[in-house]
Formats: C-alpha cells, structure tokens, sequence
C-alpha cells in the first residue's frame, strides 16, 4: 500500500515537474520564432576626432503581427561627456510573414580631451509588441527589448599632449620661373591665337578664293540703292556666282545633288540652299513678273545677305 502511494506520488511529481519545463521554454522558443532577424554593423572603431560624424546601423525583422515600437528609437541627446545622438530614422519593409526595419543611428563626437584614447558607443533597447492588441488593452499588452550592445572604438586629439599651440599659417612660397618657361609660355600663347585666326579668317594674304565672302561684301553695297526686281536679280546673280565659283562650274537646280556630294561641308544648309533654288528658278524661268515690289519681297535683300552669311561661315568652316 504505502508502495504503491510511493509510486504515485513519484509520478505526480515528475508530471508537474515536465509542465513547469514546457512552460518555461514555450515562451523562450516563442520569442525566439518573433525575431527572425538583427544584424548590427557598427561604424569604424578607429581615427575619430572632434566634430566627427557616425552611423550604426541595425536590421531588425520581425514575425507578423509583431511591430517595433519605433516612437521609442533613440531621440537627439548628449550621452555622457563625449557623445551625443543626433538623430535616428528608419525604413519599414512589409515581407511576407514578416516586417523588416532598416534603422540608423547618428552620432558626433562633442568632447575631447587628449588623455581620452577610446569612446563608447552607449547601449540601446529597441522595443516590440503585438500590433493586434487594440488600445484597451494596453494594460495587458506584453511587450519585448532587444539589446543594443555598447560598442569602443578609437579616438585622438587633434592637439598634441602638453602643447596648446596652434601653428602659424604658413605663406605660400612663389614657383620659380626661369626665362626659359617664360619664353615657352609666351610661344604657346601666341601659338594658340594664331590657330585660333587661322580658324576663324584663315590664313593672312591667303590667295584662296572665298567667292561667298565677295558675294556678302557685293550685296550689302547694295542696301543703298532702289530695291526693284532688276536689283534683285542682280542679287540672285551674284550669289549663282558664289556657288558656281565655289563648285568650279555652273551649279543648276537639276544638279544640287552632284554640288552636296562633291562640297559636303554644306549639307547643313541644304534646305535653304535648295529653296534659293527655287525661287531663283521661279523667278528666272517661271515667269514672276510685277511692276512693283510687294512687301514680302522688301524684306528678300535681308534674307538673302542672311542666307550668304551662313554660306560664308561654311566656306570660313566656323560651321
């Protein structure tokens, strides 16, 4: 009899003993299956001076419905003697199952002394619950912290120990010329200007023609007489005379094409120059006939010269 009560009250025991167990990991295993992930990267832990800037950042994913109580993340204050913590910001990500926060810490170093050789970064707590808890139930809600480690890392002063002295400026010592930089200098620049001449109005005395620099200096003595159609064939004239000058031939308006194949430099101003073309054609051929000059064509003298100037960069090859 008193065995057989033994034996029960062995069981009993050993029965409570294993729920106490289960209990106690339940909640380990729990907490442990919320967090599924916290990587910290610290900063460099080495060469910081006074006035020196930074950040730690930390990665944080947590099983869904559980959220971070981000209201808690470190806020701008002096930490200690040495330190302050500037800001804090953060990213939420939704993923499946989980929410990840992307947080990062900002600091300053604000003090110095030289003795000091290390600083420490303070220890935080990030603070998460479940988020399907309504507002009632603020009083029941559990809530968990995830620790935040204290970090070194290296400092220096920018002083040397003993020695409060700021060095002097120092002036600027003047290169050494010589005569021969100089002379070489000087034939560079005037090297320089004359590619730049010969580029623009080529080269001095030169017995190149440049028919459409003739044909401009030709029609702006023009802009003092009587505009009529007689004056305005002797412009279309002139600048045919540019053009066949220019092709070493006689350039018709069938032929435009074999005149941009052989002169491809003008190919910029084909349209214009084809539309000369035709109106000389019909000017010439067509029969355009009128006693007196109508208004649009007061104003052909102008385009004209403004048509020759274009040509005229062509032939200078400033286009």
């Amino acid at each position: 009899m008193l065995k057989n009560n033994w034996k029960c009250l062995t069981k009993v025991i050993f029965l409570a003993w294993l729920i106490a167990l289960v209990s106690v990991s339940f909640p380990v295993s729990a907490k442990e299956n919320i967090l599924q992930k916290l990587e910290i990267k610290e900063p460099r832990n080495f060469a910081y001076h006074i006035g020196d800037t930074l950040t730690r950042t930390i990665q944080v994913q947590l099983r869904k419905p559980y959220k971070l109580k981000t209201e808690l993340l470190p806020k701008r204050k002096r930490m200690g003697r040495w330190l302050l913590v500037i800001s804090s910001e953060y990213k939420e990500k939704e993923i499946e199952g989980s929410t990840q926060y992307d947080i990062a810490l900002h600091y300053q170093i604000i003090n110095i002394i030289p003795e000091l050789k290390e600083v420490i970064l303070p220890r935080h707590y990030l603070v998460y619950a479940d988020s399907t808890l309504s507002s009632t139930d603020e009083n029941k809600k559990k809530v968990s912290r995830l620790e935040i480690p204290f970090s070194k890392m290296g400092i220096s002063s920018i002083v040397k120990l003993g020695s409060n002295d700021i060095q002097p400026d120092k002036k600027p010592a003047l290169l050494t010329q010589s005569n021969d930089r100089i002379l070489l200098y000087g034939s560079l620049l005037l090297a320089t200007l004359a590619g730049l001449a010969m580029l623009l109005w080529g080269l001095p005395f030169s017995k190149k023609e440049k028919p459409f620099g003739e044909a401009l200096f030709s029609l702006k003595k023009l802009n003092g007489e009587k505009w009529d159609e007689a004056l305005y064939s002797k412009a279309l004239k002139i600048i045919h005379q540019a053009f066949n000058t220019t092709a070493g031939k006689t350039v018709f308006i069938e032929k435009t094409g074999d005149f941009f194949k052989e002169h491809k430099r003008f190919l910029p101003l084909k349209n214009k120059i084809e539309g000369f073309f035709n109106d000389s054609d019909q000017h010439f051929f067509k029969g355009e006939n009128s006693s007196a000059i109508d208004k649009d064509k007061q104003n052909r003298l102008a385009d004209l010269i403004s048509f020759v100037q274009s040509c005229r960069k062509i032939e200078q090859g400033r286009m």
